[in-house]
């Protein structure tokens, strides 16, 4: 695997990633790629479903999408600008059904399972989807979202029965298909595979309604030319395709050529940790969330773990405490760390070859980085700032909403991440926290991330969140919603006490420390903040009222 490299221009103050000819032709589309790759080894097991137990070879999976594609061309007659929404489990059929939809040319918008019919009303009302795909126990809420914004959209489902309505299922097109009319099927991908937006997939909702960010071709390739994944690996990755970790498992997986483990049920400690010793899987993808639960499961001391070799973990704030002890338990494997975000398409850093602790690591090739003040004047090594980049393509917008990018984009190109962070003189990046969730105290500034990874160093700890108690003279009162590690006993006071021996007063949890049983989580794997701020108001103000009455 070759080295991370990044140079600094001191007069510009701009770092860039290794500037190196793709791997793959940009021109081309996903569509041709996948196609590639599964032509090339068509009998190489792609994808192994655990709930069932069924392989998929690649030859297997490409029937399969060639069937799919068929019908709905044949079907619908399907155009480049066409959308179709998504709403799946990673179920048997959803790589092919996915490839299938590349394969015609379309736009594919990813929404979670589990999102409300308000979630979906404010996604489908901007991207207007010809079909929908869906999983049976999400028709009739699809239903009846579409039936309030008017849109006449077919609905086909993935997986699961319904009981009265006569709807196409994809093991209905699979069966009624034949292999000599899939063998006719003829590819109508876009000829412009740079302004072309394969995926319409969701921001991460974590400060307001989602929006469909629009990622062409060529973004999701951008960090191709450097993976850690090996033509051998085993991955594991329980994202669905709402998830960028969920996509690049699909995408990159099978265009490397590598063994997938899906699943449709959802992430326990438990069923990961049997997965992994089950297959010997050597790569395994997680929000730091989960990391945090697997970490108070008894079963990490039993389970083998031993073929585990790359544990790749991002999506917001990964503390290095929670790093340092997943890594007792990998005998031959690391936890790295990346940083990205879904306008950028992807990964932007990798904290590997080479890595130093508690960073998000360096660029990757291709890339540009500068850090900014609030007047947009570029600062120098470890200065904080907000982090802005450059990608080699060209970003796409919100689907329904180009007057939203600028917002996000300026005109120089620069995509503003919404993240405060440095980099330090060898070219390592570290975030210090976003920059709406960056709080006062006295007028002294303070990090929820910051807090968050020092108590995750606090044995008997296991989750945390960390927010700010509105106050009229001290603008917030740091406070914390903490869920104990299995069979721990730790006490407010033990926190207290610990936390006024080690850091500054501005930081002490002057809004108070709540214990829970857990902390409400986006489909993404990141913490509601604003769920938990409202949690945690209102048990400041019952023990406020307590003590008033007392």
């Amino acid at each position: 695997m070759d080295q991370l490299e990044s140079s600094f221009d001191a007069e510009k103050q701009i770092w860039s990633g290794r500037k190196v000819k793709p791997i793959y032709n940009p021109e081309l589309t996903i569509g041709e790629l996948i196609r590639s790759a599964l032509q090339r080894n068509p009998k190489r097991i792609s994808q192994i479903y655990d709930d069932n137990g069924v392989q998929l070879t690649n030859g297997e999976l490409l029937l399969r999408s060639y069937k799919i594609g068929y019908h709905l061309m044949d079907r619908w007659n399907l155009q480049n600008t066409d959308v179709v929404g998504l709403i799946a489990r990673n179920t048997e059929n959803l790589a092919p059904l996915v490839f299938g939809l590349f394969f015609c040319g379309v736009s594919v918008n990813n929404l979670d399972t589990s999102f409300s019919k308000d979630e979906i009303l404010n996604i489908f009302k901007f991207t207007k989807p010809k079909l929908v795909f869906c999983d049976a126990d999400m028709y009739q809420a699809v239903k009846d979202c579409l039936e309030i914004l008017g849109n006449p959209a077919a609905i086909y489902i993935v997986t699961g029965k319904l009981e009265k309505e006569l709807v196409t299922s994809v093991d209905q097109i699979l069966d009624q298909v034949t292999i000599e009319e899939a063998q006719k099927f003829r590819p109508s991908e876009p000829e412009d595979a740079t302004n072309h937006p394969v995926m319409i997939v969701c921001s991460s909702g974590t400060t307001g309604p989602a929006k469909g960010v629009c990622l062409s071709h060529k973004a999701l390739l951008q960090s191709s030319n450097f993976w850690v994944f090996e033509r051998t690996d085993i991955l594991l990755c329980f994202s669905s395709l709402y998830w960028l970790s969920g996509i690049f498992s699909l995408l990159l997986g099978t265009i490397l050529g590598i063994t997938r483990i899906i699943t449709s049920q959802p992430f326990t400690p438990e069923l990961m940790l049997h997965l992994i010793e089950k297959y010997q899987v050597t790569t395994i993808v997680t929000p730091p969330s989960q990391l945090a639960i697997m970490l108070q499961c008894p079963d990490i001391k039993t389970r083998d773990l031993s073929s585990l070799r790359e544990y790749i973990c991002g999506g917001s704030f990964v503390a290095p405490a929670l790093c340092d002890k997943m890594e007792e338990y990998l005998p031959n494997g690391r936890v790295i760390v990346s940083y990205g975000s879904t306008e950028m398409g992807g990964t932007c850093t990798m904290n590997v070859n080479p890595s130093k602790y508690g960073s998000v690591g360096k660029l990757l090739d291709n890339l540009q980085m500068k850090i900014v003040d609030d007047d947009g004047v570029a600062l120098g090594p470890n200065e904080n700032g907000d982090i802005c980049v450059k990608p080699s393509h060209k970003f796409l917008g919100y689907y329904g909403r180009m007057e939203d990018l600028d917002s996000v984009q300026d005109c120089e190109g620069w995509i503003h991440t919404g993240d405060v962070g440095h980099i330090d003189d060898d070219g390592f990046l570290f975030i210090a926290d976003r920059k709406k969730e960056i709080m006062k105290y006295k007028n002294f500034h303070f990090s929820p991330s910051e807090l968050e990874g020092f108590l995750l160093g606090i044995p008997g700890i296991g989750e945390v969140c960390v927010c700010g108690i509105p106050d009229p003279i001290f603008t917030d009162l740091p406070a914390a919603l903490i869920v104990r590690s299995k069979d721990s006993n730790i006490q407010e006071k033990d926190i207290d006490d610990y936390m006024k021996s080690q850091l500054s007063d501005h930081k002490q949890l002057r809004g108070g420390i709540y214990f829970v049983d857990s902390l409400p989580i986006t489909a993404s794997g990141k913490y509601k903040r604003k769920v938990v701020k409202e949690i945690a108001i209102e048990l400041y103000r019952k023990r406020v009222n307590s003590l008033k009455v007392n």
